[in-house]
Parts: structure tokens; sequence; C-alpha cells
């Protein structure tokens, strides 16, 4: 359980944490397959019962034939690659997901000089400002602290973040950190900015994924109801083993 400034407003679900970072809950069920990265795909195609991907890699150009595609893309990045498919059928269904975002700050606080660690925190929590909540990174549960230094991701609140959010993200993260010092002794010696475009699912659609076995194609993502009471990324991996064991039992006797 975390060490919480405001233990009053925190709820602390059941989750996982990765080892040593949060994208281990990825890498280890990626290990047997061929992964290849840097290719946006800006549409899709079906022809002849195949699926065919246009990626953008310097100029336009496909990619596949694949018998079957998934995307765990955010639901409304879905909808756009969909819109002109047959998979068009299932927008009405991502469409009842909602996002909101959220403007991110990654901090690094020289914390040498601290008086006393016995009153180290990991997350803090305020809905008065632009602040909403921050999250010691080293001081997660398997995860050996920095000496002198903590990491922090500060996130912004959501009317904050909603305001301005087409704003440079560096200068809003500035904001968070300026923020966060109020709260956390230290002097801010690394700052990045994020821009969470689709940061949480104000709404849910109620299952934990969405698949069409004739066309072979489907979507999951946090947007599911896939674990509705766990942190986003859970979810997101509950509702990607949902459609993985869905595909699985549709296409065993295949």
């Amino acid at each position: 359980q975390p060490r919480v400034a405001n233990p009053g407003a925190a709820t602390v679900h059941g989750t996982w944490i990765g080892l040593p970072g949060s994208n281990a809950l990825a890498k280890h069920l990626a290990l047997r397959v061929e992964v290849e990265t840097s290719a946006r795909v800006v549409a899709l195609e079906r022809r002849r019962g195949w699926w065919l991907e246009v990626e953008r890699v310097g100029t336009h150009a496909l990619a596949g034939p694949f018998e079957l595609v998934v995307i765990t893309a955010p639901t409304p990045q879905a909808i756009a690659l969909l819109a002109t498919t047959p998979g068009a059928a299932l927008v009405a269904t991502l469409s009842e997901a909602t996002f909101v975002p959220c403007l991110v700050a990654m901090i690094a606080i020289d914390a040498s000089d601290a008086i006393d660690a016995s009153c180290a925190i990991d997350e803090l929590r305020d809905s008065s400002g632009l602040l909403a909540s921050a999250h010691r990174l080293d001081g997660r549960p398997g995860r050996t602290p920095s000496t002198g230094v903590e990491l922090w991701v500060a996130h912004g609140s959501e009317a904050w973040s909603a305001a301005r959010l087409e704003d440079d993200a560096q200068d809003a993260a500035r904001e968070l950190a300026a923020a966060m010092t109020k709260l956390v002794a230290g002097r801010v010696i690394h700052l990045r900015g994020h821009r969470w475009r689709y940061a949480r699912a104000a709404t849910r659609i109620a299952a934990p994924c969405a698949y069409d076995d004739a066309l072979r194609l489907g979507v999951a993502g946090d947007g599911f109801a896939a674990g509705t009471s766990a942190p986003a990324a859970s979810r997101a991996l509950l509702s990607g083993l949902a459609l993985a064991a869905r595909i699985i039992a549709v296409n065993q006797d295949v």
C-alpha cells in the first residue's frame, strides 16, 4: 500500500507493478513475438478476406496481408482507423468510451538534504488546484529508491489539463513542478513534460473487449470495463488478455 500524503482521498486497488519499469508488463508477453516498431498505421484496408495496413514510413506503404487485426490504441484513434472499413460497425460500440486528457510531468528531485527519510511519501493528492496527484516511481514495491534523488510523475487536474492541452508540454511541466516543490522538499534537477491526450476513460464500454469473428478484427484497451476497479494500465492488460482468450476460443478448431 502506498504512503499517501492525503490518505483520506486515496483509494487503493490491487494491481500489477512492472519491474524494473512499467513496460515490463508488456515485455514479458512479447517475448516470443516478432515486434516491429517505428511505423505509424494511418489506415486499414480489407481486400479479399485479408487485412492490409497503410503505414507511414517516410512515404505511405502497404503492409500485409494479415489474417487478423487487433487494435489496442485509445478508442478515438481506433474509430478513426475503422471509419472507412467493413469494421465500421464496431464504431458505435467504441463510441461508448469517452476520454479526458492529462498533462504530465516527469520530475527528478534532489532530496539529498532531506532531514528525515522516515517521513517519506510515495503519493501526493491535491484536488484544490492544477496538481491532481503525484506518484513516486522509485518508491513502488520491488523498486530500489534512488539515493538522494526522488523520481516523480505529476498529473495535472482534469480541468487544468483540458484548458492547457494544446499549450507547450514543457511549459505545463514547469507549472506542475512548481506545485510539487511546495509539497515536497528538494530541488528539481530534471523535468520532462508530456501531453496525454487520452489519459483516463471517463466512461467505459460495458464489455471486456470487442471482436468480430467474421472480419477477424478485435479491439482492446482501458476504454473497456475489464477489471472495472483496476487502474488504467491493469485494465488495459486485462482487456488484452480477454481479447486473446476470445480469439483463441473462436479459432481453436480452425
